[in-house]
């Protein structure tokens, strides 16, 4: 059985390789030293994040982080939700079922931080621009349902 971090990877030729859009930039909240950025998470990584956790439904919108997402400076792939997700499963940060609770929505997303922390690219494995974190100060996930 394939590991999580196979999954990732075997579906991350999927992903978007298209420049960042500027205008994304500016969906942000928290303006001065904790200003967080929203990075919406669209079909194609709903799609392959319901893969991945063998969900057939997951109403993620977009995560809060603490610093615009970029494309990967080694293969120029776009950040996005999943890397963290590898990042988590590669280092063994945390374990499947619970990234899984919260994707779900089953957990809140809310918590007192972990620090800042270097991003792994999903695709070719080589650590991104500049180490990030989420935003702690609200909850930094966003859902379709939360907005209905």
């Amino acid at each position: 059985m394939a590991t999580l971090c196979e999954n990732i990877k075997n579906l991350s030729s999927a992903a978007s390789f298209e420049p960042i859009d500027p205008q994304e930039c500016l969906k942000y909240r928290n303006p001065g030293p904790n200003t967080a950025y929203l990075w919406p998470v669209d079909e194609n990584e709903l799609t392959r994040l319901q893969k991945v956790f063998d969900e057939e439904s997951i109403d993620l919108a977009g995560t809060w982080v603490t610093r615009p997402r970029e494309n990967c400076p080694s293969c120029g792939k776009r950040e996005e939700f999943m890397d963290h997700v590898y990042t988590a499963a590669k280092t063994g940060v945390h374990g499947v079922s619970f990234m899984k609770a919260f994707i779900t929505h089953e957990i809140p997303a809310v918590g007192t931080g972990g620090g800042r922390h270097d991003l792994v690219c999903s695709h070719c494995d080589s650590i991104g621009g500049e180490p990030c974190e989420w935003d702690y100060n609200e909850s930094y996930m966003d859902f379709h349902s939360d907005k209905k």
